[in-house]
C-alpha cells in the first residue's frame, strides 16, 4: 500500500505538469490525444514493475528509488516520443528541473534519452552498451539487413515492451528511415519466443476494407460462432505497413482503417454477410506510416487515439 501511494504521489505532483509544459513547449511529429499518452506510460509501466522478482529482498528507500527511476523513463518516453528532437531535448531538461531535489533522484549524466534502466541491476544503461554486434550474413536480402544503431535499438526496446503488453504500436517517420525493417526484425525476435505469431500486411491505394477483413480473419481461427482468436496460448501480431495509403472515398473516409480502428476501439467486427458481431481475441494491431503528401493520406484523428 505504501509503494502504490508513492506511485500514485509521483503522478499527482508531477505529471500533469511535464504533460502541461509538453502541450506548451514541445512541437510533436504528429497530434495525439493526451489519453493516449497516459496509457502508453501506464502499460509500459506496469510491465517494467511486474518484472521486479527480488522487491523483497529490496530496501525501501532502494525500490522507491528504482521506481522513481522507471516513472522518469515512463514519462519521458510516454510523452516525448512523438516529438522532435529538440523539442526532446526541452522536455528532458524540464524534467530534470523539475525532480533536482527529489529524496530519492539518482539520475545519470548527458541526456536521459540515452538511457535505459537495466532490469536486473536496476541502474541507468546506455543504449550503446545493448547494440548487437552487426553479423554480415550473405544469404540474407541486402533490403533486408539492418544495422543496428541507437535509434533501432531503442524504439525496438520500447516497441517490443507495448507489444508484448498488447498494446497497439504505431511506427511514425519520414521514407527511407527503416520503419519497417525495425518492426520486422521486432516481431522476428518475438516469434523465436514462441508466443508470438507474426503476420505482415501492405496497404496500397487500392486497398479496400472487404480484403482487409478477409486478411484478418484468414489469421484468426474460429473458436466459436461469434469468437475468432490467435491459436490457443498464442497471439498474432499484425503489422500493416504503409497503413496511410488507401485513397480517401468522396466523403474522405478511408474504410480500410475506418475497420481496424473498429477492431481498435471495440475488439471485433461485423460479419458481412449474416450482418452478426464477432468478438476477436488475442490479436495485436502494429502499422508503420510516413508524413502525409503524394500518394499518402492523413490518418483520422479516432485511428490514431
Amino acid at each position: 500500500l505504501e509503494l502504490k501511494n508513492y506511485v500514485r504521489n509521483l503522478f499527482d505532483k508531477y505529471f500533469e505538469e511535464i504533460l502541461v509544459f509538453a502541450r506548451k513547449k514541445c512541437a510533436f511529429i504528429q497530434h495525439q490525444v493526451e489519453v493516449s499518452k497516459i496509457d502508453m506510460l501506464c502499460t509500459i509501466l506496469t510491465s517494467l514493475l511486474l518484472k521486479i522478482h527480488n522487491m523483497n529482498l529490496m530496501e525501501d528507500m532502494d525500490i522507491k528509488a528504482y521506481i522513481l527511476k522507471l516513472f522518469i523513463w515512463t514519462t519521458l518516453w510516454s510523452i516525448g516520443s512523438n516529438c522532435f528532437e529538440a523539442s526532446r531535448i526541452l522536455l528532458e531538461r524540464h524534467v530534470r528541473k523539475l525532480l533536482e531535489n527529489h529524496e530519492e533522484i539518482d539520475l545519470p549524466d548527458g541526456s536521459l534519452w540515452e538511457y535505459r534502466i537495466h532490469p536486473e541491476s536496476k541502474v541507468w544503461e546506455k543504449w550503446e552498451q545493448i547494440i548487437p554486434e552487426f553479423i554480415f550474413n550473405p544469404n540474407q536480402q541486402f533490403f533486408d539487413m539492418i544495422v543496428s544503431t541507437t535509434d533501432t535499438v531503442r524504439f525496438g526496446y520500447v516497441s517490443e515492451i507495448l507489444l508484448k503488453a498488447g498494446h497497439p504500436v504505431m511506427f511514425m517517420g519520414d521514407t527511407g528511415v527503416g520503419k519497417s525493417i525495425i518492426a520486422k526484425e521486432i516481431l522476428s525476435r518475438l516469434a523465436l519466443q514462441g508466443e508470438i505469431i507474426p503476420v505482415f500486411m501492405n496497404f496500397s491505394a487500392q486497398t479496400n476494407s472487404q480484403r482487409t477483413q478477409e486478411m484478418i480473419e484468414n489469421r484468426l481461427e474460429k473458436r466459436k460462432r461469434t469468437l475468432l482468436g490467435a491459436p490457443i496460448g498464442k497471439k498474432v501480431i499484425i503489422f500493416i505497413d504503409d497503413v496511410n495509403m488507401p485513397k480517401l472515398e468522396v466523403y474522405g473516409a478511408q474504410p480500410p482503417i475506418e475497420l481496424l480502428r473498429q477492431y481498435l476501439d471495440f475488439k471485433g467486427l461485423y460479419d458481412r454477410e449474416k450482418m452478426y458481431w464477432k468478438d476477436i481475441v488475442d490479436l495485436i494491431i502494429a502499422a508503420a506510416c510516413g508524413p502525409p503528401g503524394g500518394a499518402r493520406n492523413p490518418l483520422t484523428a479516432r485511428f490514431l487515439r
